[in-house]
């Protein structure tokens, strides 16, 4: 199996294993999200990645703020956090997208990776991102080109 780290999501990719990779990372391990990856499953995916993404241009979803999706305790949130900002980025593992349009990219996984990256004064972060349809496909190709994978459902 491919390592957890942008390394081994490249190592997927190349492979034409960017689903196997994301179900695996997705279900077990630290962090680990199961009805995501259950999810993703649903129907077909086009992937695009991993590509740099710009910090700026996600929004999280998970964190201790009001207006969070995903609310977590300031405790929680800020434990994990630190623990991250401890590994050098390119052990991280991407964080995983929805293309919802041309500039429009939803954060769906990776909401405490972002923030670190974010406090380490990073500009960009890898990513994976997902396209549900192949028209949004064929249109993200424009912007990431030949980055981009079929997956495999």
């Amino acid at each position: 199996m491919f390592e957890r780290t942008i390394n081994g999501a490249r190592e997927a990719a190349d492979a034409g294993q960017i689903d196997e990779w994301v179900h695996a990372f997705l279900s077990a391990g630290l962090g680990a999200n199961p009805p995501m990856a259950v999810g993703l499953r649903k129907q077909q995916r086009w992937w695009i990645g991993p590509v740099a993404v710009p910090v700026a241009s996600l929004t999280r979803i998970c964190g201790p703020e009001a207006e969070m999706e995903y609310r977590t305790s300031r405790d929680a949130w800020e434990a994990r956090v630190a623990a991250i900002m401890a590994v050098e980025p390119e052990q991280l593992p991407p964080v995983i997208v929805e293309y919802r349009g041309p500039g429009l990219l939803r954060l769906c996984d990776g909401s405490h990776r972002h923030e670190a990256i974010r406090r380490r004064g990073v500009d960009t972060l890898w990513a994976l991102v997902w396209c549900n349809t192949e028209s949004d496909f064929v249109s993200a190709q424009s912007v990431w080109g030949n980055l981009s994978r079929r997956s495999a459902i």
